[in-house]
């Protein structure tokens, strides 16, 4: 099936060079899968220790208990919805999200949430940051500092 290339004798010929890219791509990424795991696991640890310690910051689960994806970070913001708290960082150049990215565009809380037993408004103050294998030390501490004028601003 194709567009009739060469006499209809060669429809939907192959990108080589797409494809010989893409496993090139594929091996790069599995020869540094578990450095840039280790990596990211380090800030993500970082980003947890200093984002629970701030006022009113409880976590989802800890990340350091189990075996848990290294690049995420859940918590619940007390006395918050994430929505408010998505905007603020927004504005000072911080990504983050409310939930999972299939259930981004529902105001109703996470479903997983709700199977911890976890109320409706916590569940609703819920913020997952996310890290990429370029994220740096310095990256993790802003994000905190921001998270923290945010949380100080919406009180005061």
């Amino acid at each position: 099936v194709g567009g009739g290339q060469e006499a209809n004798r060669r429809s939907g010929t192959q990108n080589i060079a797409g494809v010989v890219g893409f496993a090139a791509a594929a091996r790069e990424v599995l020869l540094h899968q578990v450095e840039q795991a280790r990596s990211m696991q380090e800030l993500r640890d970082r980003l947890f220790t200093g984002l629970c310690a701030l006022n009113g910051v409880n976590p989802v689960v800890d990340p350091r208990e189990g075996s848990y994806a290294p690049h995420i970070v859940s918590i619940m913001c007390e006395g918050f919805e994430s929505e408010t708290l998505i905007l603020q960082l927004d504005k000072r150049g911080i990504c983050v999200s409310g939930g999972s990215a299939c259930a981004s565009h529902s105001l109703d809380p996470s479903h997983v949430l709700t199977a911890m037993n976890i109320g409706r408004d916590q569940a609703l103050g819920m913020l997952r940051f996310s890290l990429g294998p370029t994220t740096t030390e310095e990256e993790i501490d802003r994000c905190i500092e921001m998270v923290r004028e945010v949380l100080e601003m919406t009180w005061n």
